[in-house]
């Protein structure tokens, strides 16, 4: 079986949260030449191909963090039914332990592993750390072999940003264990009017002023896992919290900060799209 070669950086699982009855994601990018919104498939956006691809020095392929990727999404997905059919019930969806970590693995990778997420300085940041590692590995390298790598370095940057995006599998991380130490916040939407959208940067970090650490507990990390529940760590471990979400000002606050913090969005309804980009 051939290796998948169409990356979704945000998944269909959750795109398919937000769809209009007939199947179909509004879609508005920026970048777009006529600034149109359309509508599309869940299968056919927010993708790259070879995204999570790595490439040694020789052009070898390695597709494990994609494959690591899609194992993640399919147990996370289990655990975001069970976190949407309770909250819309007005229970508390009391995830064990293993759908925690389940969940906290996701919400991190989630919010790392879109493509604005790459940039030069962070790129740049994590290719010199893996010629670090390498030579604390094997050993100085020669100056050809240096030469070699520098000459090579746009395709290794990528290389070595797709291995730090998949570093939750493989690594500690500062990040998970603060998510480990939180509970969850559950909004819900039950005004069928309204609804919220997913953004290319799914993941809206709401920093207060003076507030900026995650482990703060004024700072928000908010994923909407469907039109109308959206998620945020919170509180302390172990506490879930269940809230309906009534105020539309508030609600179409969240989705223009979506907007204005990614490349593109998407929702279930077109006028709702549409707004949104006129508000810009």
């Amino acid at each position: 079986m051939s290796d998948p070669k169409r990356h979704h950086y945000v998944p269909k699982m959750l795109l398919k949260r937000f769809v209009d009855n007939n199947g179909n994601l509004w879609v508005y990018r920026k970048d777009s030449s006529d600034q149109k919104v359309f509508p599309a498939k869940p299968d056919n956006v927010f993708l790259e191909t070879d995204l999570y691809t790595q490439f040694d020095q020789t052009g070898t392929k390695d597709t494990s963090v994609e494959k690591q990727f899609s194992t993640l999404e399919g147990q996370a997905d289990l655990v975001i039914e069970k976190i949407i059919t309770q909250a819309r019930s007005g229970r508390q969806p009391s995830l064990t332990l293993g759908e925690k970590k389940t969940w906290d693995e996701f919400l991190y990778c989630q919010w790392i592993r879109v493509p604005q997420m790459y940039n030069d300085t962070i790129a740049d940041e994590s290719f010199l750390n893996a010629v670090r590692d390498a030579e604390n590995s094997l050993g100085p390298m020669s100056d050809e072999t240096r030469a070699d790598i520098f000459q090579k370095k746009e395709i290794l940057k990528k290389s070595a940003w797709v291995r730090a995006a998949g570093m939750p599998f493989t690594d500690d991380s500062d990040v998970l264990e603060i998510l480990e130490k939180k509970g969850l916040c559950i909004a819900v939407i039950r005004n069928p009017k309204k609804s919220f959208i997913i953004g290319s940067l799914p993941v809206r970090k709401v920093t207060p002023p003076g507030h900026t650490d995650l482990s703060d507990p004024h700072v928000e990390a908010l994923l909407p896992i469907s039109h109308d529940v959206i998620v945020t760590p919170a509180y302390e471990q172990g506490l879930e919290k269940i809230i309906e979400m009534n105020d539309g000002n508030y609600i179409r606050e969240l989705n223009k900060q979506a907007l204005a913090q990614s490349d593109a969005i998407a929702g279930r309804a077109r006028a709702l799209i549409e707004s949104l980009d006129c508000a810009r």
